[in-house]
């Protein structure tokens, strides 16, 4: 049995229920499994289909210290070896926290939208 990265009807999906040819796709990538995925199935298709450039948003939140410094990395480079545009936005989450008065709490809970107002 033949393995393919994904179904041509996946393609055909993709290029009409999201008008996906000729376009810039901005794909926001944590590093995770997950966006990894997102990005390298995008990346093929990107590759065979020639009509969508890609470009790579990271937010690194600086909450894990270490760790999150290491996501950064590892996104920054997968970009270069890739040749992919990339976008990368650090935050200090504590001081933020403290200057706009926010509890960490519901920083944590509504971290995603203040990257996307402040990026």
């Amino acid at each position: 049995m033949e393995y393919k990265l994904y179904d041509p009807l996946f393609l055909e999906k993709l290029i009409k229920d999201f008008s996906i040819e000729n376009k810039n796709i901005c794909v926001a990538v944590s590093g995770g499994l997950d966006s990894m995925v997102l990005l390298n199935l995008l990346l093929h298709i990107s590759c065979n289909l020639k009509k969508i450039t890609l470009s790579v948003a990271h937010c690194n939140f600086s909450l894990r210290n270490k760790e999150s410094n290491e996501d950064e990395y590892f996104v920054r480079n997968f970009c270069i070896k890739k040749n992919i545009s990339y976008h990368i936005k650090r935050f200090n989450t504590f001081d933020f926290s403290k200057k706009k008065k926010y509890p960490y709490k519901w920083l944590l809970e509504n971290l995603g939208m203040i990257g996307l107002k402040n990026y």
